[in-house]
């Protein structure tokens, strides 16, 4: 095949491997940078090495005649046989095959994968892969021009100086700016250089480093520190932070004339007043002046005693010795009388004793006198001591040896208390027990005065005067007054009056009254209220068209489409044998025993069921779809094959003529009607013999059905009814009906209910399977209706 220089495009899909494909050449794998040392890495995709291809076609060979060419049959490709392998002539295809007379190959994909290259083939099965304008390819790497290697930013694309080799940046071009740890970074000579990040902090708790990746670490440290109080001792840092040490600075300098304290410039020793000891034990009343302890006068050292001599030596203090004295024995003066109130003197040459007399106090050894003093005989004595503690509830004595004597007595006494009673003696003390100034009178305060007794003050201000016919009773003089309570109920069916203690008495009464309501008759007064007897419906029902008849009525025959819903919402099925899709009909069993005797009673109109369509929207809004159950207007009416006018059952309709049966959710999405679900209930009849049928209630009901749209409003109905019975409501249903009105034997559809039907549904949410789906297709045409039967 001849090269024709046409580009294979770069976004082709891989065709089969054409077999052995001719090396590329410098286009596809590109030499080492010569501004980079190391090995280049080479494309993997690249096509296996075959030799160097050949020569590339000149000018003339690419050349395409101008203007129009005449065909000869040689230029006309050559017939093929369908089928088979043959030559398209084309060097950019491979597994030529001939298709409906025609050779056609498939194309060679020629794409590196690079957004740099454009993707050729050579004619010769293999690719060639050149570099595009603009751009480099630098060891396998695409780069535009300008744009920097990821490894060393001093280095650019240049496609002018080279298209797979780096070129130099400019001197002075700002680089680093993606390395935390390298401060204003410039260009050198292809290396960019600059100065150290500054990651110091401050902080003494934290070492301070520059990771290359994360910039700035100031990690916590351990170490002591100073926290800038001089009077704290040990800090250490703490998570990164200078604790307070629990050591504190000491400042006592041992000098007792000052006061010793740390402050914020450190320890502080200021003067001190007050007494101090100078050392000198033969000095006293030593005093600190400006922070120095100054030594007071000598101590007298004199101890009055004849008999010693007496001195002081400053670390000892005063000393007595024996001194030479013929008045003494030792240190006892011979002339001592022991009397306090004379002067002993001696005569210190002849030791001759004399006794002088003195005056003032002194203490004659009982206690039961006093004061006591020296008269002029030179004899100690004093007064009878007065022990009168003016208790009354203790007796009073005297002993000379313990003086005065206190011992308890009992008896009455007087506390001079007005605010106490039955004053007596208990333990040596008079008491008496509290006065009551209670006077019973809300509207005074009461108090107790100990000189006048008790005090009852009139006050203002909301009171209780006991008496449940009065309110809002009130103080005034100190009397509690209230206003009469209005005891009347507006209740025509009671007698009203008041009992001071019980409050408002209504008693019931007979006789005839009106309960306001226009829809009642016969109103009499029943055990306190007023009661009427109901005359029907008292309001006026307003009903909307379209409205839907079902004309086939059908228990679905399985859980599947057409047949069933998805009535717990779960991705689970049932019966389990024959569902899919998540649909319910756990009753599909008995399609077989109530489908017939169900059709016959829609087809006799014994069961008429209407679907009213109350404000309907076709257009995606809800709107209430009301359940109805009805009778023609017209006997004759054909009411399965003609449009009738039906009047509902009265029953259905609720005091404010509203239904009583109804779907509020009701939404058609193009012809789709859904409406119900969870809380949606729907009482239904099923049909099991004639006049024999078991009256049930859906619960979670629900609807799809298909719509038959005229005129924007559903004229015919096709879909499904669904919900869910609890088993045990079905088996009561069954067991009520008598034997003899069943068509086939109770215990048969016993068995076969509790055999075939499986609760599948938790209707009211506990997490308990409890009853049983259900699924009823029906089909519904036009109808009216007129209004409520009677």
């Amino acid at each position: 095949m001849v090269l024709l220089g046409l580009g294979c495009g770069g976004g082709s899909a891989p065709a089969p491997d054409p077999g052995p494909i001719p090396d590329a050449g410098h286009e596809d794998v590109v030499g080492s940078d010569p501004t980079e040392e190391g090995p280049v890495a080479t494309d993997p995709t690249a096509p296996e090495d075959r030799g160097p291809p050949p020569p590339d076609p000149g000018p003339e060979d690419l050349a395409l005649p101008d203007g129009p060419t005449e065909v000869t049959p040689a230029d006309v490709p050559p017939p093929c046989e369908e089928g088979k392998p043959c030559d398209d002539g084309d060097p950019c295809t491979h597994s030529d095959r001939c298709a409906e007379g025609v050779c056609r190959g498939k194309a060679y994909a020629c794409d590196d994968g690079r957004p740099c290259t454009d993707d050729l083939c050579d004619g010769y099965g293999g690719c060639r892969y050149p570099v595009r304008d603009g751009s480099c390819l630098i060891h396998n790497v695409c780069y535009e021009a300008g744009e920097g290697s990821l490894l060393n930013p001093c280095v650019r694309c240049d496609p002018a100086l080279s298209q797979t080799a780096f070129a130099l940046a400019p001197d002075g071009t700002p680089c680093g700016q993606d390395d935390p740890c390298l401060a204003e970074g410039v260009c050198q000579g292809g290396q960019c250089g600059g100065g150290p990040t500054d990651c110091e902090d401050g902080n003494p708790c934290t070492d301070d480093s520059c990771d290359p990746v994360q910039g700035c670490q100031n990690d916590p440290n351990h170490d002591p520190c100073e926290d800038g109080d001089p009077c704290t001792l040990g800090d250490q840092c703490v998570d990164g932070a200078c604790v307070t040490g629990f050591l504190a600075m000491d400042c006592h300098d041992d000098n007792p004339c000052t006061v010793d304290l740390c402050t914020p410039d450190g320890c502080a020793n200021l003067p001190a007043d007050g007494a101090c000891e100078d050392g000198d034990l033969c000095t006293e009343g030593d005093r600190c002046e400006d922070g120095e302890c100054v030594p007071g006068p000598p101590l007298v050292c004199d101890d009055g005693n004849d008999c010693t001599q007496d001195w002081c030596e400053w670390w000892l203090g005063c000393r007595h010795s024996v001194a030479d004295n013929p008045c003494c024995i030792g240190t006892v003066h011979i002339c001592n009388d022991l009397n306090p109130c004379t002067r002993d003197l001696c005569d210190p040459v002849t030791g001759t004793c004399s006794h002088e007399p003195v005056v003032g106090p002194c203490n004659d050894g009982d206690r039961c006198t006093g004061p006591d003093e020296c008269g002029d005989d030179g004899t100690c004595a004093g007064p009878p001591l007065d022990c009168d503690d003016l208790n009354p509830c203790t007796e009073d004595s005297c002993d000379p040896a313990k003086g005065c004597v206190y011992l308890p007595r009992t008896g009455p006494c007087d506390d001079h208390n007005a605010c106490t009673l039955d004053d007596a003696c208990v333990s040596g003390q008079c008491k008496g027990k509290p006065l009551s100034c209670d006077d019973h009178n809300p509207c005074t305060k009461d108090s107790c005065d100990p000189a006048a007794g008790c005090r009852n003050e009139p006050f203002t201000g909301p009171c209780n005067d006991g008496n449940a016919c009065t309110a809002n009773d009130t103080c005034s003089g100190g009397v509690c007054q209230g206003a009469p309570v209005a005891c009347d109920d507006q209740n025509a069916c009671t007698a009203d009056s008041c009992h001071p203690v019980a409050g408002c008495q209504h008693v019931p009464v007979a006789g005839p009254c009106d309960d306001g309501n226009d829809c009642t008759v016969g109103d009499h007064c029943e055990a306190g209220g007023c009661v009427g007897t109901p005359q029907g419906l008292c309001c006026t029902p307003e009903f909307t068209a379209p409205v839907n008849k079902v004309t086939a009525l059908a228990l679905g025959e399985s859980g599947r489409p057409g047949h069933a819903l998805n009535v717990d919402g779960q991705p689970t099925c049932s019966p389990a044998d024959n569902c899919e899709a998540g649909l319910d009909n756990s009753l599909a069993a008995f399609a077989g025993l109530a489908n017939q005797p169900l059709q016959e009673a829609v087809d006799k109109g014994e069961v008429i069921l209407l679907f009213e369509h109350r404000g309907f929207d076709a257009g995606g809004q809800p709107y209430t779809l009301a359940l109805w159950q009805g009778e023609p207007v017209d006997p004759g009416c054909d009411v399965q094959h003609e449009t009738c006018a039906y009047l509902v059952l009265e029953e259905l309709i609720g005091p404010d003529c509203e239904p009583l049966v109804a779907f509020h959710n009701a939404t058609v999405a193009g012809t789709t009607l859904t409406a119900g679900g969870v809380g949606n209930n729907y009482p239904f009849s099923i049909p099991i013999a004639p006049g024999v049928a078991l009256d049930v209630v859906l619960v979670n009901a629900m609807m799809e059905a298909t719509l038959t749209l005229q005129g924007g409003r559903p004229s015919a109905m096709t879909g499904v009814l669904a919900g869910a019975v609890p088993k045990a409501v079905l088996i009561a249903a069954v067991q009520a009906i008598p034997d003899d009105q069943l068509p086939v034997s109770k215990d048969l559809i016993l068995q076969m209910l509790n055999l075939l039907v499986v609760n599948d549904v938790d209707s009211d949410g506990d997490g308990n399977l409890d009853a049983a789906s259900i699924g009823i297709r029906f089909q519904a045409t036009g109808g009216t209706i007129a209004g409520a039967s009677e």
